[in-house]
């Protein structure tokens, strides 16, 4: 039996839908929803949000659709199996980062005109499920996961970076620097590895490598790029990251790299550049790469 609960918090209305049993574990996902919308500030910005307790037909933790987004709906969906509802601290950084995209939707143009891009590539798509299309692709065109690297670089980076913080926990440190520099590098590295691989070959197996190595370089690439300008422009806030397109982001980070000096000359090399050949992986070159 389906069953809704409606709260009110500074005048924003939270709704939470329970199509699954409820019981000590989804009261628990109730509070920490509650306590998220109350102290998660970009929640705040929406004048009503709706979560529903459900189990998903997929393995995902939580997830926001685009055909919602696209009608004006602000729903978040929260798997209700054991591995989600019965770990809160996992549940909070998965609900972050879902708010995170819905944000990130009604904030960025680029983010909104993505079915618009990928059309460019004169391909038929879903664009209610965008990333299931593009795997249904027979030729596995490598353009397209690398405009759809590139582009979910800053959508799942902010959605990382969420994971990890809200806005009352975020410490710019020199050491955070780091390590999502390392944890980037890592990814950057086995990316370049899987290129390498799959221009030798272009068959389907090279290909699948260098999709779950993009795929794994949306989240640790991206959350550095995130914290790094943040961290050496720290009058940029998150406003101003949501309204920059995917390229303008990164070619924000790439000057920000390149111009601070208080760090070793490896930290300085930026993991990603657009056309200036600077970083680790350049997107231009990978394309000029295709055709040769």
């Amino acid at each position: 039996m389906v069953r809704t609960e409606t709260y009110f918090i500074d005048g924003k209305e939270v709704e939470i839908i329970y199509e699954t049993n409820q019981n000590e574990d989804t009261d628990a996902i109730k509070r920490l929803i509650l306590d998220l919308c109350t102290n998660f500030d970009i929640c705040k910005a929406f004048p009503k949000l709706t979560f529903i307790l459900k189990l998903l037909d997929n393995k995902n933790a939580g997830e926001v659709t685009r055909k919602d987004l696209e009608e004006g709906k602000r729903i978040v969906y929260i798997n209700a199996i054991p591995e989600t509802i019965k770990n809160l601290k996992f549940t909070a950084a998965v609900i972050r980062h879902e708010i995170a995209h819905i944000y990130n939707y009604e904030k960025s143009k680029a983010y909104r005109d993505w079915p618009k891009i990928i059309k460019k590539f004169k391909l038929i798509i879903d664009a209610s499920n965008i990333e299931q299309s593009i795997k249904k692709v027979e030729s596995f065109d490598a353009r397209i996961i690398l405009a759809a690297f590139i582009r979910k670089l800053i959508g799942e980076g902010l959605g990382a970076y969420f994971n990890l913080f809200t806005n009352k926990t975020v410490i710019y440190h020199k050491k955070n620097f780091e390590i999502f520099y390392s944890l980037g590098l890592k990814s950057a590295i086995n990316i370049k590895s899987a290129w390498d691989q799959y221009k030798k070959t272009k068959n389907q197996h090279t290909f699948k490598k260098l999709t779950e190595a993009l795929s794994m370089g949306e989240y640790t690439i991206g959350l550095h790029i995130i914290y790094s300008i943040l961290f050496l422009n720290r009058e940029a806030g998150l406003d101003y990251l949501f309204a920059l397109e995917p390229m303008k982001c990164i070619q924000e980070y790439e000057r920000l790299m390149r111009a601070k000096k208080d760090f070793t000359t490896d930290i300085n090399t930026p993991l990603v550049s657009i056309s200036s050949k600077k970083g680790i992986i350049d997107y231009s070159t990978l394309l000029k790469e295709l055709n040769t």
